[in-house]
C-alpha cells in the first residue's frame, strides 16, 4: 500500500515490519501495526492479521501504541516500558495462536468460529478488566480517566470483599445492591460519622465507569439479555444538582469583596474563567502565549479542550481588558510562544505532576472563593460555578444558543457546528462585550 507523503515523513527512520509472522498450513497470521487507522490520541492500533486460503484479511484488536513505540518494539535491547508493552502483546498473541492452531487442527479456519473461540477464552473478571483499562490509561498518559477507574475499581472492591467478580454476576439486583451499599453511612463504636453516604453524582460517575468496562464484554463474556444497563434494567441516577446561577450584580459583589491581597490571585483566575467563556481552569492553566493571537485588529485566544483533545475543535474567546489585566498581574514573565500564560505548570512535570498542580490549585481557588461566597450568602462557590455563570448571564443577553455552544465547546452540536461553520470573529467580539465590565 503506497503511503502519502505525511505518511512517509512520520514513518521514515522507523521500523513498520510485523513483529511476529506464523503459519499453520495456508493460513498466515501476523502482529502488525495497522498503519492506516490513527486514532485521534495519536496512538496507532496494534492488530493481530490473518491471512485465509483466499488471501482474505482478518484483523483483531491486540493493543495501542505510537509510531515510535512499535519501532523499539524490535529493539535487541528494550527499555523497560517497551518491554511491559511487548510482554502484554506476547500474552495476548501466545492465547491467539493456541486457539488459532487449535481451530484449524479441528475445524478449519472461520472468523465467526475464531471469534467465539476468543469471546470465550477472555478473562471474565470485571476486576481484571478495570486493571486492564487503567494500564493502558495509564500508558497514555490520561491521569485524569486513570483516577476516575480507579476511583470506581477500588469502590466496587470494598463491596464485594476478596470475592471476585464475573461479569455474569454484574444483574441489575446486583446493581441495586451496590448502589443501597453506596448510599449507606457507616459509624464508628461511638456513633460518630466515619464514611458519609454518597450521592446521586457520585453514584452516576462510578456507575458509568462499571458500565464502560461492561460494554467490553457485551456480546462476547455476556449476551444482551445479560447486559444489566438500560431501560427496563438497572438506569444509572441522574442527579438533578443544584442550579448555579450567579447573576451579574452578584458577580460584581464577588470581585469587590474585601480579602488578603495574597489571596488576590485566586478570585482573579476565578474572573479569568467567568470571562474566558467559562474556561475550565486545567485548560487555563495550560494556556500558552502562542495561544494568544491577533485578528482583525483585535486579540483573541484559542484552545482545546484537554476533555475533547485530539478532535481538532478549538474554542476561541476575545481577550477582554479584565483578562489582559489579570495576565499582567499574574501571568509569567518569559512570555515565549510556548511558555505557559500562567506560571504554574512546567513542561518538565509529568502527565501526574501537572494533574496534581491543577487539582491543587482549584482545591485552593475552591476555598478562597467558598469563603467569599459564604460570606456573600450565595454558598459554596467553586471554579465550576464561573463557567455556569458565563453561560447563564449570556444567555440573558439574548447570546444565541449556537454562539455558546461553540464558544464552550460543547459536543452536542458538532453537526450544527459542520452545517452552520465556525462564527466570525465580528460575533465573538459582540458576544464577549454583552457582560458588563468589572473592575479588578
Amino acid at each position: 500500500m503506497k503511503r502519502s507523503p505525511e505518511k512517509q515523513k512520520e514513518f521514515s527512520g522507523l521500523n513498520t515490519e510485523p513483529l511476529i509472522n506464523f503459519n499453520i498450513g495456508k493460513i498466515y497470521a501476523s502482529v502488525v501495526l495497522d498503519i492506516r487507522n490513527r486514532k485521534k490520541d495519536g496512538y496507532y492500533p496494534v492488530k493481530v492479521r490473518v491471512f485465509d486460503e483466499q488471501r482474505k484479511q482478518y484483523y483483531w484488536d491486540c493493543t495501542s501504541v505510537t509510531a515510535l513505540e512499535y519501532h523499539k518494539l524490535h529493539s535487541k535491547k528494550p527499555d523497560a516500558y517497551t518491554k511491559k508493552t511487548l510482554a502484554a502483546i506476547t500474552i495476548y498473541w501466545e492465547n491467539f495462536k493456541d486457539t488459532l492452531t487449535d481451530l484449524v487442527n479441528k475445524e478449519g479456519f472461520s472468523k465467526t468460529r475464531l471469534d467465539q473461540r476468543l469471546a470465550k477464552g477472555a478473562k471474565d473478571s470485571v476486576i481484571e478488566a478495570f486493571d486492564t483499562k487503567i494500564a493502558e490509561l495509564e500508558k497514555k498518559n490520561r491521569i485524569g480517566s486513570v483516577v476516575w477507574y480507579t476511583g470506581a475499581r477500588n469502590s466496587i472492591k470494598k463491596f464485594i470483599g476478596d470475592e471476585d467478580l464475573k461479569f455474569a454476576e454484574v444483574t441489575p439486583d446486583w446493581l441495586e445492591s451496590y448502589q443501597t451499599f453506596l448510599r449507606k453511612e457507616e459509624y464508628d463504636t461511638k456513633g460518630n460519622l466515619i464514611v458519609k453516604a454518597k450521592k446521586d453524582t457520585t453514584i452516576s460517575i462510578i456507575m458509568r465507569a462499571l458500565r464502560a468496562i461492561m460494554n467490553t464484554a457485551r456480546g462476547k463474556i455476556i449476551t444482551e439479555d445479560q447486559y444489566p444497563f438500560g431501560k427496563g434494567k438497572y438506569e444509572i441516577p441522574t442527579a438533578e444538582g443544584r442550579i448555579i446561577a450567579l447573576s451579574e450584580t452578584q458577580i460584581k459583589k464577588i470581585a469587590k469583596h474585601p480579602m488578603n491581597p495574597e489571596a488576590l490571585i485566586y478570585r482573579r483566575l476565578w474572573l479569568f474563567s467567568y470571562f474566558c467563556n467559562g474556561i475550565n481552569i486545567g485548560d487555563m492553566l495550560r494556556l500558552k502565549y502562542r495561544d494568544i493571537t491577533k485578528d482583525d485588529g483585535r486579540t483573541f485566544i484559542e484552545w482545546e479542550r484537554e476533555k475533547t483533545k485530539g478532535t481538532g475543535k478549538k474554542i476561541k474567546a476575545l481577550m477582554r481588558p479584565e483578562m489582559q489585566k489579570i495576565i499582567d498581574l499574574h501571568g509569567n514573565r518569559d512570555k515565549r510562544p510556548d511558555s505557559y500564560v500562567f506560571p504554574f505548570l512546567e513542561h518538565r512535570m509529568t502527565a501526574r505532576q501537572e494533574r496534581d498542580k491543577i487539582q491543587n490549585l482549584i482545591h485552593t481557588i475552591n476555598k478562597k472563593m467558598t469563603a467569599i461566597g459564604r460570606a456573600l450568602g450565595y454558598g459554596d462557590v467553586t471554579s465550576y460555578w464561573a463557567r455556569h455563570a458565563f453561560t447563564n448571564n449570556s444567555l440573558n443577553k439574548k447570546v444565541s444558543m449556537f454562539s455558546l455552544s461553540d464558544r464552550l465547546g460543547h459536543a452536542t452540536v458538532k453537526t450544527t457546528q459542520i452545517y452552520a461553520g465556525r462564527l466570525s470573529n465580528k460575533q465573538i467580539i459582540k458576544d464577549a462585550n454583552v457582560l458588563d465590565t468589572v473592575e479588578i
